[in-house]
């Protein structure tokens, strides 16, 4: 997986080889959770795997990061 970006814009690439599977994700946010989740959509529906909320999982690690960031 790579990403790339310049002020105002935010891509992803998530390759996939031995599927012969490449996403390509382009976003005008500089931060935020939207172009991982949704690579992690594109990819659940792509291997049939479940409705994760990825918004919610990802804003929650981060919180959950931050949270232990401060306590040290």
């Amino acid at each position: 997986m790579d990403t790339g970006g310049v002020a105002g814009f935010v891509s992803r690439v998530m390759l996939v080889p031995e599927e012969k599977l490449g996403v390509v994700i382009l976003t005008n946010a500089e931060e935020g959770f939207a172009f991982d989740s949704i690579l992690f959509h594109v990819l659940d529906s792509y291997f049939g795997g479940g409705k994760t909320d990825w918004i919610t999982v990802l804003h929650d690690a981060d919180e959950s990061t931050r949270k232990e960031r401060k306590k040290k």
